[in-house]
């Protein structure tokens, strides 16, 4: 039985420095594809603890970080302390109208309220600006990855239907009366690391979180498993990994 959605939702300060360690980062071809370049204004939005933030910086951007769970905020001070970080949540933004070029969300539309999120970021994108939704993670059209990823699933979702709750840029919603016709894509890329921080990784996932002792003691003992026949001599996994993105440009305003 997987917690409800709302337990769920607040559960990653609890992991906050293990989620940033674990967790994966950002590629910059990612960025690069939404348009970023040393010129743009950027806000992360559920920024966790950063680790699309770094991206963006590393590319000169000029970038707000907006999180609403104080211990992934602290987190994301201490590792990006240049980084304007700020608290609050994708339907109520404490920003400006028209202030900025570039949100971008990582892995993290599916907590949000879609209409009144993609209205709050449609009043702080200025026209022509982009919203990108991202879902950055396992390549699970690979199917050993495939069975990896559904240890995690499996522990927040029993069915397993990602659509029903919008983890794809196929089933993102927002007032179209505010953006272009979406761009979609995947950025396929790999992530060299060690079995047990993959394992790791699987732990601070907001089901296996939320699970008991034995679950998650059992997530990462058949995760082992999995990734047995995949570990090379020295001890490390080349995983595929996907970046799934969805770009609407906000639609100009109409002039009064």
């Amino acid at each position: 039985m997987s917690a409800p959605k709302d337990q769920r939702a607040l559960s990653f300060g609890s992991v906050a420095d293990a989620y940033d360690r674990f967790r994966p980062p950002l590629p910059r071809s990612v960025a690069e594809f939404c348009g970023a370049t040393a010129a743009s204004s950027v806000v992360d939005l559920a920024a966790g603890t950063g680790l699309a933030t770094r991206t963006f910086v590393d590319l000169g951007c000029t970038v707000t970080a907006v999180e609403p769970d104080a211990a992934m905020h602290e987190v994301l001070t201490q590792r990006s302390p240049t980084v304007t970080a700020l608290s609050g949540t994708a339907e109520s933004l404490p920003l400006p109208d028209a202030s900025v070029d570039l949100v971008i969300v990582c892995s993290a539309w599916h907590w949000f309220d879609p209409i009144p999120a993609s209205r709050e970021i449609g009043r702080v994108l200025c026209d022509g600006g982009h919203l990108a939704i991202v879902w950055n993670g396992l390549d699970q059209r690979v199917d050993w990855v495939a069975a990896f990823a559904r240890l995690r699933d499996a522990m927040a979702m029993p069915h397993n239907d990602q659509s029903r709750v919008g983890y794809s840029p196929a089933a993102v919603v927002v007032d179209e009366e505010l953006f272009d016709q979406p761009v979609t894509t995947t950025i396929s890329w790999s992530w060299e690391r060690s079995a047990e921080d993959l394992v790791a990784m699987l732990a601070t996932y907001s089901g296996v979180i939320t699970a008991d002792d034995v679950a998650r003691a059992a997530v990462a003992h058949r995760g082992r498993e999995l990734l047995a026949d995949h570990v090379t001599s020295e001890g490390t996994v080349t995983m595929p990994m996907a970046a799934r993105v969805w770009l609407g440009a906000r639609r100009e305003r109409p002039t009064r």
